[in-house]
């Protein structure tokens, strides 16, 4: 028992400087910032929703930059919300006929919240800060010709009515909370370009990387060895 006891210490020794220094590494990646480029098209629902997050070095999310290609195509995007304090995302289509609308959802597809107009009425920048109740988290965020609406199974609207230009959250009496499509409310078949430009966002992802798995593997191993030794 104290032979496997050395053995393991001597591994932690030898490989733990290691994994600390690449970790370090990481973390020090997260001082950069990225950019993401829609993919061909983001899907409009959960299941295929384009993944913004990253195994590398943790970066900030700066922007997304997409198109929606019909009055009933939607972009949905995981994001990771890194500082909810500082979240905000406005959509800027501007130049193009699209009138868009951002929308967040829980990882679970519940609603957040909803923007179609910033203030003062532009119509072709809609943006979601000072969200209330926020954390930190994973959440799919949305892009969508204004009128094309998220929904329930039953096709009620998930987001409570109100004004183009409020932040819009959770209708009352949802039955059940969660997203499941989309329903058309569109008067224009306006299609076009946008650039989400976002805040508070980073690219950790829920699957650690290597590097990660590695520092804390010899962690283990570290406490594997003390109480061998107790």
């Amino acid at each position: 028992m104290k032979q496997i006891s050395t053995v393991i210490g001597s591994c932690i020794r030898r490989f733990a400087p290691a994994a600390l220094a690449v970790a370090a590494a990481c973390l020090a990646g997260q001082a950069g910032a990225i950019t993401v480029t829609e993919s061909g098209d983001a899907g409009q629902t959960l299941a295929t929703a384009q993944d913004t997050t990253s195994t590398g070095p943790v970066q900030s999310l700066t922007a997304i930059s997409g198109s929606v290609l019909s009055s009933i195509d939607a972009d949905l995007y995981l994001i990771h919300i890194s500082n909810p304090v500082t979240f905000a995302a406005t959509a800027d289509a501007s130049g193009t006929l699209f009138d868009p609308q951002l929308f967040l959802l829980t990882l679970a597809g519940a609603p957040v919240a909803l923007n179609d107009d910033a203030a003062g009425g532009q119509s072709t920048l809609p943006s979601l800060a000072g969200i209330a109740s926020l954390t930190a988290g994973y959440y799919y965020l949305g892009v969508s010709q204004s009128g094309y609406d998220p929904v329930n199974s039953v096709n009620q609207l998930l987001f409570a009515s109100g004004l183009s230009t409020d932040i819009r959250y959770a209708a009352s009496g949802l039955q059940p909370a969660t997203f499941s499509g989309f329903s058309d409310g569109t008067f224009f078949a306006d299609s076009g370009t946008y650039t989400i430009q976002l805040s508070g966002v980073d690219t950790l992802s829920a699957v650690p990387e290597p590097s990660s798995m590695l520092l804390l593997a010899a962690g283990g191993l570290l406490v594997l060895a003390r109480r061998r030794r107790d």
